[in-house]
């Protein structure tokens, strides 16, 4: 438990730095977004998908997830990366009606979503799933504890229902960063996406990135330092509108 409250206290820095740099002047204008990143691969089976697209037709997709898929931060729902992620494909498939159903909560953890699988994500009978996923459980609980069992039940059901899946793992922002178990949970996630060969979109990683090549907290966050802000709620709609047409080509 010291060596836990050590850690937590030496993260704690990491806030206290990211709130000094976030009141720093931006520099001028947005920064440019790093979209085409070669480091973020959707390896993985798209396969319903991409048949979806041979025999044509409309496109239905559908996005859930907590606060960062629901939109908060955004200044406007139409801001929100499922928004974006439609106008998106939308430009990439000029062929097709695209349409992204946002069904994000505020607050909620994958066992809550998987809740609503039924109701709000398979009766509407996508074409694909987007399932955001950890950032809420890595802030409210200690270790991974079962998680990967409820990450595998809700994939089981999602599977089972016909539908190809992306998941999404948790955002790059300081709050994230200062939990000791960020990098726990974010290995579990690409593991168990790797093990059951569902594609990931590692949102993680894509914005680390971003802060490498210099991009400020706060030109990607909110004052809070964890939800997105519109520019880096767009570069992900269109880092992940890149990744999806890329893997469903024949």
């Amino acid at each position: 438990m010291a060596v836990r409250a050590e850690q937590r206290l030496r993260l704690l820095a990491i806030l206290v730095l990211a709130s000094a740099l976030s009141s720093a002047p931006a520099l001028a204008g947005e920064p440019p977004c790093r979209a085409e990143n070669h480091s973020i691969d959707l390896a993985g089976d798209l396969g319903s998908l991409r048949q979806r697209l041979r025999e044509g037709g409309d496109i239905t997709i559908v996005a859930i997830g907590s606060s960062s898929t629901s939109g908060a931060g955004a200044s406007a729902p139409d801001r929100a990366y499922p928004a974006q992620l439609e106008r998106h494909l939308a430009q990439l498939w000029p062929q097709r009606r695209v349409k992204v159903i946002n069904r994000g909560i505020n607050g909620e953890e994958a066992a809550d979503m998987i809740r609503r699988f039924g109701e709000q994500v398979l009766q509407t009978r996508p074409d694909l799933v987007i399932w955001q996923v950890g950032t809420n459980y890595l802030m409210r609980n200690e270790g991974v504890g079962g998680y990967g069992k409820t990450l595998n039940d809700g994939l089981d059901r999602l599977r089972h229902g016909g539908v190809s899946v992306i998941l999404m793992d948790p955002q790059y922002a300081p709050r994230v960063l200062a939990d000791p178990d960020h990098d726990a949970i974010v290995a579990l996630i690409g593991d168990t996406a790797r093990q059951r060969q569902v594609p990931l979109f590692s949102r993680f990683q894509l914005m680390q990135g971003w802060v490498k090549a210099g991009v400020l907290w706060s030109q990607m966050l909110t004052a809070d330092m964890l939800h997105l802000n519109d520019w880096s709620y767009d570069c992900i709609a269109q880092s992940l509108a890149i990744q999806i047409h890329k893997n469903t080509k024949d």
